[in-house]
């Protein structure tokens, strides 16, 4: 059968293009190390592959924010523990003023000491991460949350806002910290506060045992109305009353050592009232920490001299005691809270990593390459082509072709 001139020609540069073609397509694989880089050469294991590579990035991302969350909620434990080791001294200064063998001098120095423990703390609340961000803000982080007013006072002009963070696909973590543990701290002992009034003379003082009744001391605690507890003297006998709103309680013979039930909590009198003197129990109230500080050294400045005023100044560092307690328990709160973000965060950077792992495995079995078997698959295809390209030249050499 007789082959035209022009179909030898066509035949032939078409089988070299062919190898040309195989030849390029190894040779992409080889430098991208892909058996597959686009939907033409796989569509199923391409589609898959971009799946399975989204996967990995948002793994990856999810990897770097919670390493930096990490970071971030390391150092808040870390300043929590010194803030608890702050307090914790504190206390034991108001406990040494509350033992009643201080002198003068020696309460003034307590004061200076309860002063220069505030500066620390206000340091401590004011704390930032290594990228900047304060970390008792909230959701306010580029602003410094506590702030000393000329006068002493220190506002919070954070908010208590509590974010969380995506730490993998269906899990998430608390990534915001409010600086309320350090602005809203409860008063007394959770549901109330006792306190004297400035005018009492005798040398009575109202200390809270105990809740009675947990339900009546939430209703109490919720509500508005405090209770008042006056004494007078009726004939030769000292008598007590207990108002709310205006309106009569109850009332009663005074006996020192006694305990009335207010409000679901009770309260135990020592010492003696004298007619006239009164007490409050009010609903517990939010108080800043820097507050009970400031109360404190005051309290450590007032003289107590007599019977009268050393029964004022106890009732004061009680009351002191009471809001500190309640700042430690807050303070341990929040670092528990922390501590069981960063053991969440733990196990998620694992979980993470193994399916990143997995991921990354079953990605390279989808559209990796095999290296030496596309070397060698090269090498015959380049040596084939080199092979037709010589027996085309030898051919096309042929008289035959040359004169017809």
């Amino acid at each position: 059968m007789r082959i035209a001139t022009t179909t030898f020609y066509d035949n032939a540069l078409y089988g070299i293009e062919q190898q040309r073609s195989q030849i390029t397509k190894l040779e992409e694989e080889l430098s991208t190390g892909k058996s597959v880089n686009a939907p033409s050469d796989n569509p199923a294991a391409f589609a898959n592959g971009q799946r399975l590579q989204a996967n990995i990035n948002a793994l990856g991302q999810y990897t770097s924010d919670n390493a930096r969350l990490s970071d971030q909620l390391g150092l808040a434990s870390k300043t929590l523990d010194a803030v608890l080791t702050t307090l914790s001294s504190v206390k034991s200064l108001a406990l040494q003023a509350a033992n009643g063998t201080a002198n003068a001098s020696n309460r003034a120095a307590l004061a200076e000491q309860i002063q220069s423990a505030k500066a620390q703390l206000l340091s401590l609340a004011n704390t930032r991460s290594g990228s900047g961000q304060y970390l008792f803000s909230g959701s306010m982080g580029l602003s410094a949350p506590f702030a000393e007013q000329p006068g002493g006072q220190v506002i919070y002009r954070g908010d208590g806002a509590s974010g969380t963070l995506h730490s993998a696909p269906n899990s998430s973590v608390t990534s915001l910290l409010s600086g309320m543990v350090f602005a809203a701290v409860p008063k007394g002992n959770g549901y109330g506060t006792v306190s004297a009034a400035g005018t009492n003379t005798g040398s009575a003082i109202a200390v809270m045992t105990g809740i009675t009744s947990p339900a009546s001391a939430t209703a109490f605690r919720d509500g508005t109305s405090p209770y008042s507890i006056s004494f007078s003297t009726v004939g030769s006998t000292l008598q007590y009353t207990v108002t709310q709103a205006g309106t009569p309680v109850t009332t009663g013979t005074f006996s020192s050592g006694m305990t009335l039930s207010l409000g679901g909590i009770s309260l135990r009198f020592d010492g003696t009232p004298a007619a006239g003197d009164s007490f409050s129990l009010s609903p517990s109230r939010p108080q800043s920490l820097f507050t009970t500080l400031d109360q404190l050294a005051s309290a450590l400045s007032q003289p107590v001299s007599t019977a009268a005023e050393r029964s004022q100044n106890t009732q004061q560092l009680d009351t002191v005691l009471n809001n500190l307690g309640q700042a430690y328990t807050g303070l341990l709160a929040q670092q528990s809270t922390i501590g069981v973000s960063m053991n969440a965060l733990k196990e998620t950077q694992t979980t993470n990593a193994m399916q990143q792992n997995s991921d990354t495995q079953t990605l390279a079995s989808e559209v990796d390459a095999n290296i030496p078997k596309v070397i060698t698959a090269l090498n015959e295809r380049q040596s084939s082509m080199t092979a037709a390209m010589k027996a085309f030249a030898a051919v096309a050499g042929l008289s035959l072709f040359k004169y017809l």
